[in-house]
């Protein structure tokens, strides 16, 4: 980038950062650099950046929480940009009496923990399965996240979308393509790319007492089950049809192996952390290795659930 375009880019945003580490704003607290991270505090910012990078040819990737990501490359050329506070409110957006449903208007850049609490609070039941999970709604609905057979894709009624050109709408969950991990909105596969700016989840009212139970008790099931503490992207192997990765790795005897600084965990197979000291080179050897291992001995191709750059 350009002195002329860094310049330009700060006349923009509120909010640049140059030559980032991105092991500070990832999970595994291990990464390379980019040439610039930038937050976008409101539309009006966000419109603009994205007009400019359009218009100066310059890559952009959003980053979430950074529960999911790891930065291999030693230096990533282009942008790392998060939604700011504007993108982080939560709102009761309506009710239907019918049938009961409550729909809750969410920005992108809210963190899940933030949106469970709420509706804990409000007693609204759909997003109980959510508890612990890190990072934010856009990342979630982008991954189509889930857990205990339950995944974004059954609560969320409509997405907010804007283009390189600034334009924002909202498009229906009937025009979305909802995946295993995967979300596809409309035109992407034709190669038009978009930034989620909020959704509108449609939940139900329920009994408060229960609706906080039942956060209880998912925080103790991920306690007892997987590991706790930073240095890990969560799972890290997205599970095949009707199997579970976690389960074929400890198959072939991987549970608990440790190459370089990244260990499988003892707790939880398909969890993979940085067990101190660990290079990004080190989690993408292991990762290879568990997909060798078990495509070997079982026949299964693991796919990664984290995205790696």
């Amino acid at each position: 980038m350009t002195s002329n375009q860094r310049r330009q880019l700060e006349q923009r945003v509120s909010h640049v950062q140059w030559h980032v580490d991105m092991g500070i704003h990832s999970t595994f607290k291990v990464g390379g650099r980019v040439d610039a991270l930038v937050k976008v505090k409101t539309r009006g910012e966000l419109a603009a950046f994205l007009l400019w990078a359009e218009a100066e040819g310059i890559s952009w990737t959003i980053l979430g929480g950074g529960s999911n990501i790891l930065v291999v490359t030693r230096h990533v050329k282009g942008m790392f940009f998060q939604l700011g506070d504007r993108f982080t409110e939560i709102q009761v957006a309506g009710k239907r009496e019918t049938a009961g449903n409550i729909f809750v208007s969410v920005g992108a850049g809210c963190r899940l923990g933030k949106l469970v609490s709420f509706c804990s609070q409000k007693a609204l039941t759909g997003m109980e399965w959510a508890t612990g999970i890190p990072g934010t709604v856009g990342g979630a609905i982008r991954m189509n996240a889930g857990a205990h057979g339950s995944q974004m894709a059954d609560i969320v009624h409509s997405v907010m979308l804007m283009d390189h050109t600034g334009q924002e709408w909202e498009v229906p969950a009937e025009e979305i393509t909802f995946g295993y991990r995967t979300t596809c909105l409309p035109r992407e596969s034709a190669g038009q790319r978009y930034v989620i700016t909020g959704c509108t989840l449609q939940l139900t009212l329920g009994e408060a007492q229960q609706v906080q139970q039942r956060c209880r008790e998912y925080a103790h099931w991920r306690k007892l089950h997987q590991p706790g503490g930073s240095g890990s992207a969560g799972s890290f192997f997205k599970n095949p049809k009707d199997d579970s990765a976690g389960r074929l790795i400890e198959a072939v005897g991987l549970k608990g192996f440790q190459l370089g600084g990244a260990k499988i965990s003892d707790k939880h197979a398909n969890f993979i952390i940085n067990n101190g000291g660990a290079v990004p080179q080190d989690i993408i050897n292991l990762m290879e290795l568990i997909q060798e291992k078990v495509e070997t001995e079982i026949g299964v191709q693991l796919e990664p659930e984290v995205h790696i750059y």
